[in-house]
């Protein structure tokens, strides 16, 4: 009996089929955006946000809407966690920090479990600025994948890094620089190392 081979599946079709299961979802996220403003579309401020977009004026659009979520944000954080500056950062512009944290370790350590890394150091930060907790991470145990290799190691280095980013989004780009070269440094001698190792 031969066997059969399945039949090829061409690089364009490929392509549709991925672009099709993409546009799906895309598709869903953008339904259920619909639906939300539908509910809230006649609240006075998505009404003032509205017609501060239809003449541009960005600082009325910020004020009427954008500001207000935020005061409700920094409400809800401050009766569950407790007024903390750089918590609410943290948890407010997780997306911001996030991203840099794991573009740090895509650059620096390689793309292999800089999602993983990025959560770790997230949590860790999380912890120490909720509770106090020492960010200190165990590289004897059993599974270290999730762990940083080359940079933010140890609680100097993320809370100096955190903090130069805090410093950046807020428009004071200098400690942000001054840490990066730090960082660029500190990979610099470990790539030596590993090379003399080698």
């Amino acid at each position: 009996m031969a066997h059969e081979q399945p039949d090829e599946v061409s690089e364009e079709s490929l392509k549709k089929g991925l672009e099709g299961i993409f546009s799906a979802i895309l598709g869903d996220e953008s339904r259920k955006a619909r639906e939300a403003l539908s509910a809230h579309e006649n609240n006075p401020e998505v009404l003032e946000a509205t017609e501060a977009l239809k003449v541009l004026d960005y600082r009325k659009f910020r004020s009427s809407l954008l500001r207000r979520h935020e005061q409700l944000t920094r409400a809800l954080v401050e009766k569950v966690l407790g007024d903390n500056h750089h918590l609410f950062f943290l948890l407010t512009k997780q997306d911001f920090v996030g991203r840099h944290i794991q573009n740090l370790f895509v650059d620096i350590e390689g793309s292999s479990c800089c999602a993983d890394k990025e959560r770790t150091v997230m949590r860790a930060l999380i912890r120490h600025y909720h509770k106090g907790a020492r960010i200190e991470f165990n590289y004897d145990a059993e599974y270290t994948y999730m762990l940083p290799q080359v940079v933010l190691r140890d609680q100097e280095s993320i809370i100096g890094y955190f903090d130069s980013l805090y410093r950046l989004y807020y428009g004071n780009p200098k400690p942000y620089l001054a840490e990066m070269l730090k960082i660029a440094q500190q990979a610099q001698a470990a790539r030596a190392a590993a090379i003399d190792a080698g």
